[in-house]
Formats: C-alpha cells, structure tokens, sequence
C-alpha cells in the first residue's frame, strides 16, 4: 500500500497531516473511544463553548510535538556543535524515524493515559466486596 497523506481539519491547529499507518491508528476501535470522552468533563454543562474532546486533544498533542521536533531539529535554532552532530539533518532517512516516532508516541501516550482514566479500579472492588460480605 502506498504510502499516502491525509489531512484532518482541526478547529485550532489548522490541518493536521497523517500517513497512512498513523491514520490506521488515529481509525482504530480504541482511538476512536475518545470522541465519547470530554477533556473538560462536565465543564460543557455550564459553558456551551467547553466541548472540547479527548480525540481532538490527542490529535492536537501529536500535532504539536510534530511542531516542537521540527524547530528542535531545525540546524538554525542549534548553537553548538556538538549537538549539531547529534540530531539528524532532514534529508536522512533517521530524522524521519525520530520524527514519527515521536508523533506516535504523543498519541499513544494520551491514548493510554485516557483509557486508563475509563477503566474502573480493580482494588476499589475487590475492597468493596470483600467489605460487604
């Protein structure tokens, strides 16, 4: 399968470009969970302009650690040599990997932290259980 760009349009960031693989993520069961999740939680209910969602808020984290690696990578904004050395130049195939991986792991990260927020307590219960016989 080739290889192919994608754009969502973000009410904040603008157009947020995906390729295929992430677009796979980004469309899988556990991802798309989120749009049911508020980052805000009940804020919506006094302020009708909070509807802020946790699968925009994750769109928008990998968005902006795509933005950060970019300027961090950029040879302009590194002042010693040394690091200079360190950080791959954009043309090499390494500065991509990094570049993705860091896109993947701004994503995964808020999609764990989210689902571990929906995932009942396993020590709640089994206390409560074991209290009420």
């Amino acid at each position: 399968m080739a290889n192919r760009i994608h754009e969502i349009r973000d009410p904040i960031h603008g157009f947020i470009k995906l390729d295929s693989e992430e677009r796979k993520v980004v469309n899988s069961r556990p991802f798309q969970r989120l749009r049911y999740i508020h980052q805000l939680a009940m804020t919506y209910l006094v302020y009708p302009g909070a509807t802020h969602r946790r699968f925009e808020h994750s769109l928008g984290v990998m968005d902006a650690a795509t933005r950060i690696y970019d300027v961090v990578t950029d040879p302009e904004n590194i002042y010693h040599d040394c690091v200079r050395e360190l950080i791959p130049r954009k043309n090499e195939l390494e500065w991509g990997y990094w570049r993705r991986v860091l896109r993947m792991a701004a994503r995964v990260m808020t999609l764990v932290i989210c689902l571990s927020l929906m995932r009942p307590k396993r020590n709640c219960c089994r206390r409560a259980l074991a209290t009420s016989t």
